[in-house]
């Protein structure tokens, strides 16, 4: 039975050489899109894909975690993060959010295709690069970057807890609330309420 592999890349020359290669094997079955929307409509109608290849840019989705939501849709299948210049911080994030790997674009054809390999056969993948870090941060580390405050914040936001209730639980205006969560997401590097949680659960 073949593996369903989904593509999620806006460079359409890329994302067709890259299907192309993959459909040459027999043990797979891919398809491209341009778009995080995109790929969440296809895995919606489709299922969960056996492998997801997300690159790192697209029109919307430009960080790391803005694709968490993908991870969630497809549903503990692998997901791996691919790009040509990826920041040893965006693969560290990538790895913490529950992304199997790391692809560069710069690959050697062969060495792409043992990863994809590997990434079906629920085996993580990290290209050799000296400029990736393979460890991913612990939580406690980003945690540090924050004051008091701001984790007494977080730890509310944990528990499910809106701004209005942190401001009345620590018996503070809701605008000073508003203005700490702001700093979180800044410190932590994410854009909303759940991709916080979700990457600072520990």
């Amino acid at each position: 039975m073949q593996s369903q592999i989904l593509v999620v890349e806006d460079q359409v020359m890329v994302q067709d050489a890259l299907c192309l290669y993959m459909d040459t094997c027999d043990d797979f079955n891919s398809v491209g899109c341009e778009s995080k929307a995109d790929a969440l409509a296809l895995i919606a109608e489709n299922g969960a894909y056996d492998l997801v290849l997300l690159d790192l840019q697209l029109p919307d989705a430009t960080t790391v975690t803005d694709h968490l939501d993908v991870i969630t849709a497809n549903a503990g299948k692998p997901v791996a993060l691919l790009s040509g210049s990826a920041r040893k911080e965006d693969v560290s994030v990538a790895l913490k959010i529950g992304m199997k790997g790391y692809l560069s674009k710069k690959m050697r054809a062969s060495d792409f295709m043992d990863a994809v390999h590997q990434l079906v056969n629920g085996k993580n993948y990290l290209v050799e690069d000296t400029e990736v870090a393979v460890a991913t941060p612990k939580a406690e580390q980003l945690l540090k970057t924050l004051s008091k405050m701001e984790q007494q914040v977080l730890t509310l936001m944990k528990l499910g807890m809106s701004n209005v209730q942190i401001s009345v639980e620590l018996n503070v205006r809701q605008n000073h609330v508003a203005r700490c969560v702001t700093t979180i997401y800044r410190k932590i590097g994410v854009r909303t309420r759940l991709q916080a949680v979700t990457l600072m659960h520990f």
